[in-house]
């Protein structure tokens, strides 16, 4: 095993989740939806394969869904609004793979999961109502995951 990471860098909850997301092992799927509001969580799900549905937590602006879309099995995130909530989303499903937490080391090998961020442009038109455009894919850059230290990708369409 590798580098042992406190209880004060990653707080896990009495049930084993992590501190933010209440979500355990084995509850996210290595394809990851990101959007900024929790309710949109329940419109991509809406998607998924009908009874595919193995996992629904929310904590506050944290909402997560479980599924399968076309026999694939994909999670939907919401961080809520900030880039400091992206980094604790980000942080935290990279723990759920990366760390074994009964011993809150890092695993010997390391895996990436597959994320990309959907959201709207959220530009203001001059008569006040939101424009929402979904026309393009946007790098928006790497984030340094502080456990396994690679960079996870992540796109904006």
């Amino acid at each position: 095993m590798g580098r042992y990471i406190a209880p004060s860098e990653l707080p896990l909850n009495e049930d084993g989740s992590v501190f933010h997301l209440h979500l355990k092992k084995g509850q996210l799927a290595d394809k990851v939806i990101l959007v900024g509001d929790p309710a949109r969580v329940n419109m991509v799900a809406s998607f998924f394969d009908k009874g595919s549905i193995e996992c629904d937590v929310q904590s506050r602006e944290f909402h997560t869904i479980t599924g399968k879309y076309n026999g694939q099995r994909v999670s939907c995130v919401s961080h809520g609004i900030g880039t400091d909530n992206i980094d604790i989303v980000l942080t935290e499903l990279d723990a759920l793979v990366n760390i074994n937490f009964e011993t809150r080391e890092v695993c010997d090998t390391l895996k990436s999961l597959t994320i990309v961020r959907v959201g709207t442009s959220d530009k203001s038109e001059s008569h006040g109502k939101r424009a929402w455009h979904c026309n393009r894919i946007e790098f928006l850059g790497h984030h340094q995951t502080p456990f396994c230290g690679k960079p996870a990708l992540y796109l904006k369409i």
